[in-house]
């Protein structure tokens, strides 16, 4: 039986992948000649696909060495089958879902010594090192034809693998940074409409909400683009930080986990990330050949709305190499009810879908994905400064990416990641009468590549990349915005120093930015031209693990934002938000300093957190409420920078209390502080409880307060 890091096991099945190589030449070249066809999208295509016209020739010679790994769950008290437990191979991206008699297919495994982890809602996760293509495995059933691997019932999550702003997947005691991760029960038990109401339970983070249909992210009293929204790894692309009453663009039903990393120093990612990363992780794109047809659905309803919402996903094989995802989920609610009666125009109804497709060969992966959104709700009114009946908004966004991964040693690399994206994002916010108020279009595209290697001199591991982004900002209805195309490239470095019980990373990171509006002109809110940033930003983390299971850890982090196009060029009002926004293009980037000290626990029947962080930003941007009504009698906001400050305390614990039991806890301690003549900040304090049988969870909100730690102005 497999219950433990150290147990190892030797199996495989050889595959007839002949075929690998040409396939792999075809796809390629294909999809490059169709580039080339229209240039602007020549780089999008060929970027990702080239790097596997280098790898056949090598994985050519070792054909005969893809392997089929077999293996069986179980229940380590009762030795029945789990189904539904999630089996992944550790830094591969390759994974796995248990059927109804417990058993998992792992293919397109080389000759090697693998670690397994293993997962399902309700146990312990378990790490296994696993050794394929040798020898024929020893069973610990003489007659099973699988390795067995035996999970401990707990109500609490242990171990979680995060594998956001790391230079590999690690548990999340072991990460270098504070971060959270919400999957299985947990994920299903606080699942709402937005991503930001069902993260509002972890500790540090907080919503700002226009109605049930419309929530922003807080981290540490930051939001907007401070806040970094993930799909998969790669920027979700909409205008959610453009104002508050901008939902962000993911329906989070269909997601697999969510990770958070909290304060500034992911530098995967980009230095704008003051406040932290959501990742929302779905696997769009197949990471590996599901052995038959598997899948999962979700059904929702809230009493408060009168919603009915539902998501399902499937993934099974189309060929001998060729995984297809398939993916829908939709949502219908009704307007707000409250004990003071019903909030009008507060309906939404929404739309997603997506499917994705890979070729999984032996070198890597080549695969794609397309995704289709539609959100349309409504914003209450009916109050001073805001129109009589509401603002509706329909917002739309189309997403499709492209990956290649290649898990051959390349050089100092043992992985490389190439991806390629393209976004288009439209949203209308209408008046009562169908008339046009405002409106937002982003058009975007991208390229990233990201390389990790091992050993490296002194560096136990690290990783290094680079990242070219287009943007194309559109504006209309009545406000005067000039449409603006923003152009951002970056390099960065991470590396890792591993010293048995303490590990060190340190980071790099440069951004250049330009943002061009279409005219250059002279405006009411100043000069209006061509804006030029660049930065260089870095991280520093320290780590100690006990044998007792304590873990003490500290990060410093030096990061750079630059201003939001609406933050330089805004003239107008904003109807949905109900102000009259002003931009400033004299505006520079933001500095943050940022301090963490963390000091974790683990054990069999415990988990505990507590940090303390200390963010120093320097020209901290915010709207200013000028006190001042506009031509449309709507409350004009300029967009100021100044100094700020903002500390305090996270804590969180959950307690195996016995009989399937758990009881736990969460609370946030924090304060902001401004200089000059800005108004002084607000402090926010929040604690959560939860106790019960398994997913049985009740939750209590002491306090909750302030959004981006000061005045709330358009959106920030």
């Amino acid at each position: 039986m497999l219950n433990s890091k150290d147990a190892k096991y030797a199996f495989g099945r050889p595959l007839d992948l002949a075929r690998a190589a040409r396939v792999t030449v075809g796809m390629a070249v294909r999809a490059c000649v169709d580039g080339i066809r229209r240039p602007a999208l020549a780089l999008l295509l060929c970027f990702p696909v080239a790097p596997a016209l280098l790898v056949p020739p090598v994985a050519a010679q070792q054909l005969t060495q893809g392997h089929v790994f077999e293996g069986n769950v179980r229940d380590a008290g009762t030795g029945f089958p789990l189904a539904g437990a999630h089996v992944s191979v550790v830094g591969r991206e390759t994974r796995a879902v248990t059927r109804a008699d417990g058993t998992f297919h792992l293919t397109g495994l080389a000759a090697g010594v693998y670690t397994l982890r293993a997962d399902r809602l309700g146990y312990r996760g378990v790490t296994v090192d696993v050794t394929v293509g040798a020898v024929r495995a020893r069973r610990a059933v003489a007659e099973s034809a699988e390795v067995v691997i035996e999970l401990s019932p707990s109500p609490i999550a242990m171990n979680d693998l995060v594998v956001t702003a790391t230079i590999s997947e690690r548990t999340a005691a072991e990460a270098l940074r504070p971060v959270s991760v919400m999957t299985g029960d947990d994920l299903q038990r606080q699942l709402t409409a937005t991503v930001a109401g069902t993260l509002a339970s972890m500790p540090g983070l907080a919503a700002t909400r226009m109605g049930p249909s419309v929530a922003q992210p807080v981290i540490r009293g930051l939001s907007g683009d401070r806040v970094l929204m993930l799909e998969d790894g790669t920027p979700t692309g909409d205008a959610s930080n453009s104002g508050a009453d901008h939902t962000t663009a993911l329906d989070p039903s269909s997601a697999r986990r969510i990770e958070v990393v909290r304060g500034p120093g992911a530098l995967l990612y980009g230095g704008n990330a003051l406040g932290g990363v959501i990742n929302v992780i779905r696997d769009e794109i197949p990471s590996a050949m599901p052995h038959r047809l598997t899948g999962a659905a979700t059904l929702q309803t809230e009493t408060a709305t009168g919603s009915l919402a539902g998501s399902a996903t499937t993934v099974f094989p189309v060929a001998e190499r060729v995984p297809l995802r398939v993916e829908v989920a939709a949502r219908t609610a009704g307007d707000l009810k409250t004990p003071v009666g019903t909030l009008l125009n507060t309906d939404g109804e929404l739309w997603s879908g997506g499917v994705g497709t890979a070729y999984v060969a032996d070198w890597g992966r080549l695969g794609t994905s397309f995704r289709g959104y539609r959100n349309y709700y409504g914003i209450p009114g009916g109050f001073v400064g805001g129109h009589a009946e509401g603002v509706r908004i329909e917002m739309e966004r189309t997403a499709s990416k492209f990956r290649t991964v290649v898990e051959e040693p390349v050089g100092p690399f043992h992985n490389l990641r190439f991806d390629a994206t393209h976004t288009w994002y439209t949203h209308r916010e209408l008046e009562a009468s169908d008339i046009l108020g405002t409106l937002f279009e982003q058009q975007s595209a991208s390229a990233d590549v990201l390389g990790r290697h091992g050993r490296w001199g002194p560096f136990t591991a690290g990783a290094m990349g680079g990242r070219a982004s287009w943007e194309d900002f559109g504006y209309g209805g009545s406000l005067h915005t000039p449409d603006t195309r923003r152009l951002r490239a970056a390099l960065y470095l991470l590396e890792e120093i591993d010293l048995g019980s303490i590990q060190i990373e340190s980071g790099l990171r440069y951004d250049w930015t330009l943002a061009d509006p279409a005219e250059d002109r002279v405006s009411d809110i100043g000069e209006i031209r061509d804006r030029r940033f660049h930065a260089l930003s870095g991280s520093l983390g320290v780590l100690y693990k006990s044998a007792s299971g304590l873990v003490l850890g500290t990060s410093v982090a030096r990061a750079f934002r630059t201003p939001d196009i609406s933050e330089l060029y805004s003239e107008g009002p904003h109807l949905a938000a109900y102000v009259f926004e002003v931009g400033n293009p004299s505006l520079e980037g933001e500095v943050g300093q940022g301090l963490d000290v963390f000091l974790r626990y683990e054990s069999d029947r415990l988990r505990a957190e507590v940090t303390g962080f200390h963010n120093d930003i320097r020209n901290h941007i915010y709207g200013e409420d000028t006190g001042r009504l506009s031509r449309v009698r709507l409350p004009i906001y300029q967009f100021q920078g100044n100094d700020a400050v903002f500390s305090g305390f996270e804590v969180g614990v959950d307690v195996d209390a016995g009989a399937g039991a758990r009881a736990g806890g969460r609370g946030l301690i924090g304060e902001g502080q401004s200089q000059g003549d800005r108004p002084a900040l607000a402090s926010r304090s929040s604690a959560q409880g939860a106790c019960g049988p398994e997913v049985r969870e009740a939750v209590v909100v002491c306090a909750d307060g302030g959004r981006d730690g000061g005045p709330s102005g358009p959106g920030r």
